[in-house]
């Protein structure tokens, strides 16, 4: 089997701002390793650039090129791009994470970089929200930051901070040993803080792989922004709570410390002055500090205070005509601040917080990076949203740091869309195949509201989602358990209505439907049905019921009569006084399994009768999950450790696999599952097999059939085998695991691992258009992944491309080459096919090949015409002829001499070929004439330039001419 892994949505879009095109009708968002390019009239995604390997940072524009631009990201390397074409031109390899880079007009060929120390290196989900942290530490200590001791211990400190030369004159001497944690100052001894960011001067024009680079200035602390002057002379970065100013051509580094924690910088295109944001909300002017002449380096420098942010300013930006000085955070308002005059304007219930503000060249409109993955564009003339890119919105709020959807990824049976957890108090209804977000459900209606000092909001939290078969009801279950209040839970009805905006209507609505946490809740396959399980020991069985109601509408019949649906309990269930873990119905809905504890009880769902129970696990592994596999009569318990295979026919186990899953999943259409292991808790490499089965087996693309090569396998050496596969896979700590089996085997189908990634969590996901399904999950970085296994027709398109590859998604083809084809590269090289089927002649010239192939080779319009080649296209050919001619030569002289015809082998790429006896009319046959050969081309000559001379007489006609071969 093959494999094929394909992103379909990946990373957060409303992390970074937003870049805009020089004639503003596209713009680019960091998107994870990718950058996605939208229409700005339609939103709709125009292509993606594709190249890094980890979060890109930073997106700019080439000054000297607008239809070239550079990225920066936390794989070390800047790239250059032909985004038209959506290829990577170059590539710079920088060695550390690049987490701010900054391109003047005035010097566009030199960049100036932020870079992340390796070892104090973080990730991009704590670089979004290191902005929030401090804050809350600023809000804490804020009372206790007055004291006059501690002013005076920050005050000394801060001396020697006022300018770069004082720290580097006084850590002069330091030890050669770069782990010590002592420098040795003029006054003695102190402690070493590591060195966290850096800025460097990087050129980003020679060797790619040796560029220059210079070393401005280091932080200890990090560098949470970064901005550049207008003319380009300074450039200025902020961390904790100093500000550095550089001065490019003196290279002198100033350092002015500020009372609280700096989030933001941006410097004014024009004016002399800089603007930073604070950890509370406070935006501060320096003006002067870009002047030499007027500013000293022990002078206090003049500042002026803005003020309305009630938390940290997350994002400043200046407008196009440098008029205004827009800024957001966590409020979810955009602030407009006059400069001149200090008058403010709002934009108030965005939903969400701002993270980033970008502005086109024009100024028409305004690009909102906000926290629920998505960006908007925001008419500066009538301050309303014009269009908005929703990406797959992050289930993550401020009081719940795991960023895993509770309710897992639910397939929509009608419509075949993920629906997921969306903004708190909703759920999202996703496209994953075409990358689109459709619709959103507001199940707990709320406004968005920020935190109160340190403390946030309680919120409901929807913690399971199911569908009825037809997708004709939508059933949701929401809960509060904050510690503060009583628990408190509801579960909801949804009726679907094409008409209404949501596409769904509330119908019914039932408050604490059990006394304790709802740990399952399942649909019947068939009816109008759900299940609902709880740690109080119990299972309810909900029902639709109809009635008929008059209303209240008079008519010329008299009173109007309508059918009413709604659902109620129609039972309720329980065995032993256990707790029930999980819930499962059957293909065909006539046996519901409830797990007990260690316990599988199987009841009849129409009378609510007990029919089994399986109890093979022992007591002290508890069920995690229940699953039937497809049609078939197999049930897949997981528990702890374990996962066990029975057979609802004969009653008893398969197969058991000791193995810690997370969690499995089921392919409703071929009955294969798979089991996703994460780091934290898998020990597959363990895996202990104990089956009677005989099967096929992939592991990494490595095929084994015991079927086929070893029938008297033994069950010892099948359980080998098995630990073996897997524990090639499962031996490293990071990334997950994913297994999938079929119901008839343990030995796993294939093993894949996810590489530097955790699942959070997985499902099958059917095809649009075809009778399959894939499997696709969502990781940590929130990256929607899907894994297909490719055909025998899809495997040989894609071997016979290009056999080094791996198989990956086609790239978006360009404009250009819908009209004129693609073009070929003059550095690649042919596949080992190409060089297989077409072995090159040693006797001809390499450099006769490469011209003859490139004559041709182009669009037409840019071709010269035929009679202007033809001299060129017979020098070729004729030099090629000449150089068979020559071969042929030395080949009939050192060839011995036979008088009779014998049979030849021919070694072809190591294997022999055996051909048939030559006779004296083939021999004769391969002699070459060159007269006869070129008769034909001196024919075409002949009639080509005549009738160049009559098109040249007759430019206004043109006649169609059809060459026979």
């Amino acid at each position: 089997m093959v494999w094929k892994l394909t992103t379909l949505s990946g990373g957060f879009l409303g992390q970074f701002p937003a870049v805009f095109t020089k004639d503003g009708k596209a713009f680019f968002l960091c998107a994870g390793s990718n950058i996605r390019m939208y229409s700005v009239a339609t939103g709709e995604l125009l292509s993606v650039l594709k190249g890094h390997t980890d979060t890109v940072t930073c997106f700019l524009i080439n000054e000297l090129n607008p239809l070239q631009a550079y990225s920066a990201a936390l794989d070390g390397t800047i790239k250059m791009w032909d985004y038209v074409e959506a290829n990577c031109l170059r590539t710079f390899k920088v060695g550390l994470p690049v987490l701010h880079m900054c391109i003047s007009s005035s010097s566009p060929h030199l960049a100036y970089l932020t870079l992340q120390n390796t070892k104090t290196a973080t990730t991009a989900a704590s670089i979004s929200v290191s902005n929030h942290v401090a804050s809350i530490e600023d809000e804490k200590d804020s009372k206790t930051s007055k004291k006059s001791n501690k002013k005076k211990h920050e005050n000394t400190d801060d001396q020697n901070d006022i300018d770069g030369s004082t720290n580097d004159s006084t850590m002069n001497k330091v030890t050669n040993n770069p782990k010590s944690e002592f420098a040795v100052s003029k006054t003695g001894y102190r402690f070493k803080k590591p060195v966290a960011c850096r800025v460097i001067s990087f050129s980003l024009k020679g060797d790619v792989n040796n560029s220059k680079r210079t070393m401005l200035y280091k932080s200890r602390g990090h560098i949470s922004a970064m901005a550049i002057s207008g003319d380009g002379d300074y450039v200025m970065s902020v961390a904790t709570r100093k500000l550095t100013v550089l001065a490019v051509k003196t290279g002198e580094v100033k350092k002015f410390t500020h009372a609280r924690t700096l989030t933001q910088v941006v410097c004014h295109p024009s004016k002399d002055f800089i603007a930073t944001g604070d950890s509370q909300g406070q935006i501060t002017l320096w003006y002067g500090l870009m002047d030499q002449s007027t500013v000293s380096q022990s002078a206090k420098p003049v500042t002026s205070t803005l003020h309305w942010h009630a938390h940290a300013v997350n994002c400043l930006s200046f407008s196009a005509d440098a008029a205004y000085l827009l800024s957001g955070g966590e409020e979810g308002v955009l602030v407009l601040w006059q400069i001149d005059t200090g008058h403010k304007q709002f934009l108030p219930r965005l939903g969400a917080p701002l993270n980033a503000i970008s502005t086109n060249q024009d100024g028409s409109l305004f690009a909102l990076s906000t926290s629920d993955n998505s960006c908007r564009l925001i008419s500066s003339h009538t301050m309303r949203e014009e269009k908005r890119v929703q990406g797959l919105t992050s289930a993550h709020t401020f009081n719940d740091k795991t960023t895993a959807p509770s309710t897992g990824l639910v397939l929509d049976p009608k419509h075949k869309l993920l629906v997921l957890n969306g903004l708190p108090g909703a759920i999202q209804f996703y496209d994953a195949w075409a990358d689109r977000h459709v619709n959103d459900l507001e199940v707990i209606p709320r406004n968005y509201v920020s935190r109160i000092d340190s403390s946030f909001p309680v919120t409901f939290r929807i913690e399971q989602i199911c569908f009825t078969s037809d997708a004709g009801w939508l059933v949701t279950l929401e809960r509060r358990a904050d510690g503060e209040f009583a628990e408190n839970s509801a579960i909801k009805f949804w009726e679907y209505n094409s008409n209404a905006p949501e596409k769904y209507i509330l119908n019914t609505r039932m408050d604490n439907p059990h006394k304790g946490k709802v740990t399952a809740m399942v649909a019947h396959p068939t009816k109008n049905m759900i299940v609902t399980a709880s740690t109080d020991r119990t299972f309810r069985v909900w029902a639709l019921v109809s009635r008929r109601e008059e209303s209240s509408i008079a008519s010329k019949g008299g009173i109007i009569q309508t059918n009413a649906s709604y659902w109620t309990c129609r039972s309720v269930g329980f065995y032993r006084d256990y707790q029930v873990r999980h819930a499962a119905f059957s293909a065909d809905g006539s046996i519901l399994a409830i797990a007990y504890g260690q316990i599988v009880t199987l009841w009849d769902p129409v009378s609510n009768t007990l029919l089994k129970t399986l109890s093979h696990p022992p007591p002290s592994e508890q069920i995690q999950k229940l699953s039937f596999l497809g049609a078939s009569s197999a049930l897949a318990v997981l528990t702890v450790d374990a996962l066990y295979i029975w057979d609802l026919l004969t009653l008893s186990v398969r197969w058991t696999l000791k193995i810690a899953a997370k969690d499995i999943v089921v392919d409703s259409l071929t009955g294969r599952f798979a089991l996703i292991s994460n780091p934290t808790s898998h020990n597959a490499a363990n895996a202990v097999v104990q089956n009677n089965t005989n099967d096929s087996m992939d592991i990494d693309g490595v095929e084994t059939n015991p079927k086929k090569k070893n029938k008297s396998k033994s069950n010892k050496s099948k359980k080998k085998e098995t630990d073996q596969a897997v524990e090639h896979v499962t031996d490293a700590t990071s990334g997950s695991v994913v297994i999938l089996f079929e119901a008839e085997s343990s030995v796993p189908l294939h093993i894949w691992k996810v590489a530097e990634s955790v699942i959070e969590t997985v499902t099958f996901l059917p095809h649009p258009t075809t009778n399959s399904s894939s499997l696709v999950f969502l990781n940590q970085r929130h990256e929607l992944s899907r894994l297909d296994q490719l055909s025998d027709e899809e495997v040989a398109n894609s071997r016979s491309t290009d056999l080094n590859r791996p198989v990956v998604e086609s790239d978006r083809s360009s404009a250009f080459e819908h009209m004129f084809g693609k073009m070929r590269s003059e550095t690649s090289k042919p596949s080992r096919v190409e060089v297989e089927l077409n072995p090159i002649d040693p006797t001809t010239s390499n450099s006769t090949n490469r011209a003859l192939n490139r004559l041709f080779d182009g669009p037409s319009h840019v071709i010269p015409s035929l009679s202007k080649m033809l001299t060129s296209f017979m020098g070729l050919v004729l030099q090629k002829n000449q150089s068979s001619v020559d071969s042929t030569a030395v080949e009939s002289t050192t060839e011995p001499a036979s008088a009779d015809p014998m049979e030849v082998d021919t070694v072809i790429h190591n294997k022999v070929v055996k051909q048939a006896p030559r006779t004296t009319s083939d021999e004769s046959a391969d002699r070459f004439d060159v007269e006869q050969t070129l008769k034909p081309f001196h024919e075409i000559t002949k009639y080509l330039l005549a009738t160049e001379e009559t098109v040249s007489a007759t430019p206004k006609k043109s006649k169609s001419v059809k060459l026979s071969q």
